[in-house]
């Protein structure tokens, strides 16, 4: 036992007999209580408007941010798998109108398929998909993007 445990309770052992001699002593916690909530309640309304407040301002950029990259990866992976799943297609070379359309089309029914539909929303549904892998794709000099398809380039 060290010092100050032995000093508090020979104070215990000395305080408690004369206290209980002594008068009632009324100790007004609850109303201690009640002043220290309503001084409290306050400064707890104010950090949690702060809090949510904050909580706007970095978590909206974030989850965009988070959305943006989803829909990378489900894009870039929807591309591949069209270019894997078409024959004719090579990744990194330009495809002919023919082979172009069916990786668009095969591309843009994995990502209908395999997106959340609130990722599918977000990107423009199947229109906004559809545009976006084609942008993905390469394009031969001698073809042109319309209405979202790869036609032949209007001879001059």
């Amino acid at each position: 036992m060290n010092r100050f445990t032995g000093a508090l309770l020979a104070l215990a052992l000395i305080v408690v007999p004369i206290a209980a001699q002594a008068a009632t002593v009324e100790v007004p916690i609850g109303e201690w209580a009640a002043a220290a909530i309503n001084f409290a309640l306050p400064l707890v309304g104010a950090g949690i408007i702060w809090l949510l407040a904050l909580a706007q301002k970095v978590g909206v950029p974030y989850a965009n941010r988070l959305r943006t990259e989803q829909a990378e990866q489900l894009l870039a992976m929807a591309v591949t798998y069209g270019l894997n799943a078409t024959a004719g297609a090579v990744k990194g070379k330009a495809v002919s109108v023919e082979v172009g359309n069916a990786v668009v089309s095969t591309a843009l029914s994995y990502a209908i398929a395999n997106g959340p539909s609130k990722l599918i929303g977000w990107l423009g549904g199947e229109d906004g998909i559809r545009d976006k892998i084609l942008a993905r794709l390469t394009v031969p000099e001698d073809a042109a993007i319309q209405n979202g398809e790869i036609v032949p380039a209007p001879k001059a």
